[in-house]
This record gives C-alpha cells, sequence and structure tokens, in this order.
C-alpha cells in the first residue's frame, strides 16, 4: 500500500507538469525502475476520464508501435477517454522478446501484475474515473489482456481484478484459462484479429468465445475478425515484414482499412461497456 500511495503520488505531480497534449514518442512520466514506466494523456476537458492502458507486443516500444498508439490515442481522445502507455520491456532492459519463448511466458505474470499497478496508481489520482478503466494490448500485450480478464490467472500473476473491459489484439488465445474449465472470465473481452494470422491464429479464440458462452452468466466475450488483415494489421503503415517468431518465421504488416475499421468495432464497444467497481 505504501507503494501504490508513492505511485499516486508521482503520478498526481506528474500530470501537473504534462500539456494537454502530452507526446506519446516522449520519455515516460511515471516510473518505478525494473517494473514498469507509464505514460498518461487525457483529452482536452474537464475529468474524471475514462482511461484506456496501452500495451505493446513482443517488440516493445519500436517505431511502428509508437505510431500505431498515437492512431489509438487519436480516436480514444476523440471519444473522451485518456490513454495510458504501458511500458514493461524497457525498464527491464529488454528489446524484444518475440524469439524467446521462455521469457514470452515468464514475463506473462509480470505484465498483468504491472498493469494492475499501473490501473491502481490511475485510479487513485482524481482526474481518472477509476470504474472505467479499460486494458487494450497487441499480440504480447492482447495475451496480457485475456490473462487480466481471468480469474485463475490473474490468482497466478497475485493480481486483483482492477479493469472495466479488456481489448486484446491479436493475442496468442491459450487452450485453457481457469482450473477445471476451459474459460473463466470474468470481465468482457473484445479480441480483434486478422484472418490471415498464422503466428497468433484467432480461430483459437473463437474457440474460447464458443466455451465461455456456454457458461451459465458469462460475461461477454466477443471477437471480431477482420478479411484480408496479417498480425500486427493495426500498425497501419507498416509494410509486410518476415520476421523470427518462437516458433518460425512469422508475417506481420500494417493494414489501414482493418486498422481503421477494429478501431470503429472498439469505439462502439466501449460506449455499451458497464463500469466496473470493485
Amino acid at each position: 500500500m505504501h507503494n501504490l500511495r508513492r505511485l499516486a503520488l508521482l503520478l498526481a505531480c506528474c500530470l501537473l507538469l504534462q500539456p494537454a497534449h502530452a507526446d506519446l514518442l516522449q520519455k515516460p512520466d511515471l516510473e518505478e525502475p525494473g517494473a514498469w514506466t507509464l505514460r498518461l494523456t487525457f483529452p482536452e476537458g474537464a475529468g474524471p476520464f475514462p482511461v484506456v492502458v496501452f500495451f505493446p507486443g513482443c517488440a516493445g516500444w519500436g517505431a511502428w508501435e509508437r505510431h500505431s498508439a498515437q492512431r489509438h490515442a487519436e480516436v480514444l481522445k476523440g471519444l473522451g477517454w485518456g490513454v495510458a502507455a504501458l511500458d514493461v520491456l524497457g525498464p527491464r532492459g529488454i528489446l524484444s522478446i518475440c524469439s524467446n519463448g521462455g521469457l514470452l511466458e515468464g514475463l506473462r505474470d509480470d505484465a498483468a501484475l504491472a498493469a494492475t499497478e499501473a490501473a491502481q496508481a490511475l485510479a487513485a489520482d482524481p482526474a481518472v474515473d477509476p470504474a472505467r478503466i479499460v486494458f487494450m494490448g497487441q499480440s504480447f500485450g492482447g495475451s496480457v489482456a485475456l490473462d487480466l480478464a481471468s480469474p485463475q490467472r490473474r490468482k497466478l500473476a497475485k493480481a486483483p481484478r482492477v479493469f472495466a473491459g479488456v481489448i486484446p489484439y491479436y493475442p496468442y488465445c491459450y487452450d485453457r484459462y481457469g482450473m477445471g474449465t476451459q474459460a473463466d472470465f470474468d470481465t468482457p473481452v473484445l479480441v480483434l484479429g486478422g484472418a490471415l494470422d498464422r503466428w497468433t491464429p484467432v480461430s483459437r479464440c473463437a474457440t474460447l468465445a464458443e466455451a465461455q458462452a456456454a457458461r451459465e452468466n458469462a460475461s461477454p466475450f466477443t471477437v471480431e475478425i477482420f478479411p484480408g488483415a496479417y498480425h500486427s494489421f493495426d500498425l497501419d503503415l507498416m509494410p509486410r515484414y518476415e520476421i523470427q517468431g518462437s516458433e518460425g518465421v512469422e508475417v506481420v504488416q500494417g493494414n489501414p482499412e482493418a486498422a481503421a475499421a477494429s478501431r470503429q468495432r472498439y469505439a462502439a464497444w466501449l460506449g455499451t461497456l458497464a463500469p466496473y467497481l470493485p
């Protein structure tokens, strides 16, 4: 609790110093060395604001990821949402975990806990609406988003539920979440995946959605599939690359049309999302 109060105080101090349209490309404002950093931006107007905590994929905050985050921030700020850019790899001195299966798996719980701590610090600030904090993640960040929506995965990360909903972009959907059940999600989920993605096949997420829907009084688990889209499709103008993943060479490519459609989809979804208070 002492550590959380310290983080909240740091956040409040930084907010007094930042401009209304802070740049996501700048050095993060809020930092706890070795754990995570956070860069917070608000739209114009008076708060308290709902906030999306945004977390990139296995390559961290590279140039394409920063550009993509700015595009998402433009949409979210137009909807009246703040954006908090979360970094977990940078504070650990890690450039990429894309080809390291051990780190990809090993950092799942650390990343989920870091996201939770960041949300708790945000919730303590009067400029933030604590009932409307949402997590959005790309690829590895999307997988972390699913963990944050699963009680069993949160238990493993020692992280309480703090998010009103999660938006995983092209996550790797594991076969099972929960003890004795395939899907145990208690938080609304909107998965956004590309039909041509072979790195993290969206069909795996559709299987989870079916299992979640079969549960009694289940929270919604929605999967949207975008035709013609590869992994990283919301990195708008990124050309086609073949990169080394943890299990071989994978294709990534931006798709402006699918990216724009996905933003329209989550904008509508956010408008229907119920607040969450623990």
